[in-house]
């Protein structure tokens, strides 16, 4: 999903003018898109972090038994597990390292803060419908605008949304037949 198009449905929902397919914006559009774009980075950070994580994992080399977490390409804030050769191995977290008794080649599973949106990103490591970034977006732009009402609205169809999302399972119940 297009952030543009996040932004979009935001304004229609606010009653302010789409200016997304304009090129040239006046100081009051570019403020507002500027504080929906802090919302929406906020709901983005809550549910990468909180709600529903990103994860991912790399290979890194392990020097004297340490990994530095500067080496990683994401900012990572958990490491789940560490694999040598596909059998995990122990390890210790430190705010600036890992610390295992693994030596050479290893590949780290972790999950990570992914970096802030922009207005031409594209979202697709979440899997959310569009009205739920909206939601939550909203719920942040009235509760910072002092509406706390409206905030406390949106913020509940947000958790309702997230809700379907999280706790959502298929379950697939086996053939039975009639005795």
């Amino acid at each position: 999903m297009e952030v543009k198009s996040i932004i979009k449905k935001c304004l229609e929902t606010i009653g302010a003018e789409d200016f997304t397919s304009s090129q040239q914006l006046s100081g009051e559009q570019q403020n507002l898109l500027e504080r929906l774009m802090n919302c929406l980075n906020l709901t983005y950070l809550e549910i990468c972090s909180d709600i529903l994580p990103t994860s991912g994992s790399e290979k890194v080399t392990v020097g004297d038994g340490i990994i530095d977490l500067a080496q990683f390409s994401e900012r990572v804030t958990k490491i789940k597990k560490i694999l040598k050769d596909g059998i995990p191995c122990d390890f210790t977290v430190y705010p600036t390292y890992v610390a295992t008794g693994a030596i050479g080649e290893v590949e780290a599973v972790y999950e990570y803060t992914p970096p802030e949106l922009k207005y031409t990103d594209y979202i697709d490591d979440i899997n959310l419908k569009l009205v739920t970034m909206v939601y939550g977006t909203l719920g942040k732009y009235y509760f910072e605008n002092g509406m706390y009402d409206l905030s406390s609205f949106w913020e509940d169809k947000f958790d309702k949304s997230i809700k379907k999302v999280k706790y959502s399972k298929t379950i697939v119940l086996p053939k039975r037949r009639w005795i």
